[in-house]
């Protein structure tokens, strides 16, 4: 566990980017995965596009936060880029994270992402109270295509017509 903590911290260093590129492959069933993440600007969130390859392989885009959110249902979260008008979307709430693995929005998202500089996630705990992350995410692109590819996706086409 290490030796992956080691790799992905030499590999931002060496990267222009501060996004974190972290893949896997398992050695009895060969199914790959992986997931590229950035920290917020505050160092308390995690913006992670992630590849989960067991079963049928899916994509998602999650923001993680140390704060408590609450509930496991669907609520309403706000996405800008930057300084475009802000997106809200129901996302999937856990207690310290939101995520998204519809795979129209993931696609949106991930290109958005990718041609952006900054991007601000806005989600609600269980007060209703705004919880905020602030990312700059320059230089993702070709980790994001790494996750796509992953799971045997084109980064550009819709996910599910190109399957590998």
């Amino acid at each position: 566990m290490k030796i992956f903590a080691l790799a992905a911290i030499a590999q931002a260093a060496a990267s222009s980017s501060n996004w974190v590129l972290i893949e896997k492959r398992d050695p009895v069933t060969d199914l790959r995965s992986a997931s590229t993440a950035v920290l917020s600007t505050s160092g308390e969130e995690r913006l992670v596009v992630k590849c989960d390859g067991v079963g049928e392989p899916v994509v998602s885009v999650q923001f993680i936060t140390k704060k408590y959110l609450g509930g496991s249902n669907e609520r309403a979260v706000t996405i800008r880029f930057n300084q475009a008008p802000p997106l809200t979307l129901d996302w999937e709430y856990t207690s310290k994270g939101v995520f998204n693995r519809d795979e129209k929005v993931v696609r949106s998202i991930a290109n958005l992402i990718a041609k952006s500089e900054h991007v601000l996630i806005r989600a609600y705990n269980y007060e209703d109270q705004p919880v905020d992350g602030a990312f700059s995410v320059a230089g993702g692109e070709s980790q994001l295509r790494t996750v796509f590819r992953a799971c045997g996706y084109a980064f550009d086409q819709p996910l599910k017509s190109n399957k590998k």
